[in-house]
């Protein structure tokens, strides 16, 4: 919750030691939340039909 809403309230839980995988969970999950949740959604909306992959009922 902390990386979501930007506070920095996870300091001394995050380091230079985490796990790739907690830190690219982390990055994206920042990302998210300052770019908000409804362009995000747009943004993969609009991909998957480019690609076919999304149908309408």
């Amino acid at each position: 919750m902390s990386s979501q809403s930007n506070v920095g309230l996870s300091s001394g839980i995050t380091g230079p030691a985490m796990p790739d995988t907690a830190k690219a969970m982390l990055t994206l999950n920042m990302l998210v939340s300052r770019l908000e949740i409804i362009p995000i959604a747009v943004l993969i909306g609009s991909v998957l039909q480019r690609l076919d992959l999304y149908r309408r009922g």
